[in-house]
């Protein structure tokens, strides 16, 4: 009987637990819809970032060491990022997440990227820097507040920068490779 009392009462833990989790995400909501516009400004400043380019395309936040686990920016809902973006089900990724709460915490993350956007251009020429972004934000119809638009499907090359431009670096070495 105690053995059975004890899972239940563990089972209700987690579930509460869990439930928290999402409540904490979600109440975000508002910071989360900044992040797509933000992780645009500060990519291409000290280079590339996939994390960054994943949100501005898909907006969604990637959670880096969390395999498949990201945050939808128009929801602040936790999503799976190999099944195209649906809602994570599966208890145990989830329960990984309890262990990173500092990770979805988003107020952090807007001062991180809002910092990084101020940052001048160190690898990429500027002006073709900002021509990019701004034809980015035009094609993608990316705002200040991101709110998803079902209709619109982007194939996630088709709208990826020439980054092949020949640079020099800070060093006087040429630098054709982004990698």
């Amino acid at each position: 009987m105690i053995i059975h009392d004890m899972q239940s009462e563990i089972q209700i833990a987690l579930a509460t637990a869990l439930s928290k989790l999402r409540e904490y995400s979600q109440a975000q909501k508002g910071m989360w819809q900044m992040i797509p516009w933000l992780a645009l400004q500060a990519d291409g400043r000290h280079g590339r970032s996939r994390n960054y380019t994943y949100t501005y395309r898909t907006g969604c936040w990637p959670i880096v060491g969390l395999p498949r686990v990201a945050i939808d920016c128009a929801t602040g809902e936790f999503v799976d990022t190999f099944h195209g973006n649906k809602e994570i089900k599966e208890t145990g990724r989830l329960l990984l997440c309890l262990q990173r709460l500092d990770d979805f915490n988003a107020q952090k993350i807007v001062r991180q990227l809002t910092e990084e956007a101020k940052y001048g251009y160190f690898l990429y020429d500027a002006q073709k820097t900002e021509a990019w972004r701004a034809e980015l934000i035009k094609t993608i119809g990316l705002t200040e507040r991101f709110v998803r638009d079902e209709t619109r499907k982007i194939p996630f090359f088709e709208l990826m920068p020439d980054f092949s431009i020949e640079q020099e670096d800070v060093s006087g070495h040429l630098n054709t490779s982004f990698d």
